[in-house]
Order: structure tokens, then sequence, then C-alpha cells
């Protein structure tokens, strides 16, 4: 006889495991769904928390509340095109470097990873409303995060969209990408460090094109 399918409430336990990333799960299982949804979910509080620092609840703000509806509307499609657009390079470098993974196991990856870069908008409005740093001006809403401490006012667009690609966040995605790819798809320590550098340089490199190319 076969094993005795689980409970609906076992199998909804072991999806509330999947929350915290851990190898063993995306060796054995590689859940997508649930880290998925945490991503959302945080991108969704993220994007409220800002909305509601440049327009208080009450006061009238059509246009901003059509902008951030829109974001939350589109951030699951937004998510998702990154993961699999990371997934695809990871696979290429990784087929390249002759190191072999699974597609699944590799998206898996990403999802998890895309938490600790849904973090600044929550962060950056605790920071707005309750240590007194930044400005709430939808323009000007950021607050130093890493090596952009260090922004001098006259640096060019581009110059301060490379700065702010280094942050506590992303050496934070760095570091979790390398564990997880080292321990959750047995990839070389050195293998998954190029992986990280590439997809950094990739994002760098669109962040930079983009603050090039928006008016000043």
């Amino acid at each position: 006889m076969g094993r005795p399918s689980p409970s609906p409430l076992r199998r909804i336990r072991r999806q509330l495991l999947y929350i915290v990333p851990d190898p063993a799960d995306i060796q054995s299982s590689a859940p997508v769904l649930v880290p998925f949804l945490i991503v959302v979910i945080m991108n969704f509080i993220g994007a409220r928390a800002v909305r509601n620092l440049v327009a208080p609840p009450g006061q009238s703000a059509t246009a901003i509340d059509l902008l951030f509806n829109l974001l939350a509307f589109l951030s699951p499609i937004i998510i998702l095109v990154k993961a699999l657009a990371a997934t695809t390079v990871t696979w290429a470098v990784l087929t390249l470097m002759s190191v072999r993974a699974r597609l699944r196991t590799l998206m898996s990856i990403h999802m998890y990873c895309a938490m600790p870069l849904a973090l600044p908008p929550i962060v950056m409005t605790l920071f707005v409303r309750y240590g007194g740093a930044g400005s709430s001006e939808l323009q000007n809403l950021r607050i130093p995060l890493g090596l952009d401490l260090l922004l001098d006012p006259g640096l060019s667009p581009a110059a301060v969209a490379l700065v702010q690609q280094v942050t506590f966040f992303h050496v934070l995605w760095a570091i979790l990408l390398c564990w997880l790819l080292r321990r959750g798809a047995d990839v070389p320590g050195r293998t998954a460090l190029v992986v990280a550098l590439a997809l950094w340089g990739l994002g760098t490199g669109f962040a930079v094109i983009r603050a090039m190319a928006l008016p000043a």
C-alpha cells in the first residue's frame, strides 16, 4: 500500500514553512508559489506605505492613487518577469561554466532572493516617518541606504544610479543568492559569486541606462 496523502492542515503547515528559505526545501521541492506571494505582499505593503507618506489618508490625491494602484496591479507581473530573467541569466552562466541546475530550483532561489530587494520602500518609509530622515516629496523620496551616504549633490544621474546599486539590501541579496546556490543547487562557491556579480552588473547597467534616458 502507498503512503496516505497528508491532511489539508498538514499541507498548509508545510506551505507555511516555505516562508523561510531552506536549502533542503529548495533541493527537494523548489517552492516557487509561496515566496512569490510573500514578495507580492511585501511590494504591496511598501507601495501603500509610500503612498500614505506622500499623501496621507483622507488627503485628495487622485493622480497618486492611480499611479500606486497601477503599480500594485503590475507588481506581480514585474516580479515574475524579473525572476524569469534572473533565472535565465543564471542558467546561461552556469551552462557556460559547465554546472548543471534545474530551472525550477533556480526560479525558487530567485523568488527568495527577491525578498531583500522588496524591503527598501518599507524601511525608507519608517525612516522618513519616524526618524526624520529624507524627504516625503514623491520625486525626492529616498534615504541613503548604502554608498549613497557619500553622494555628492553634483553627481550626474548615471553616477547616482550606479551608487544606489550598492546598498545593504543589495549586499544581503548577494549573500542570500550565493548561499542558496551553494547549498540549494550544489553550485560551487566561486561560480555562485560569478552569477551574483553578473546579475548585479546587468541590474546596475539597466539602472544607469534608465537614469540617462530620463529627463533631468
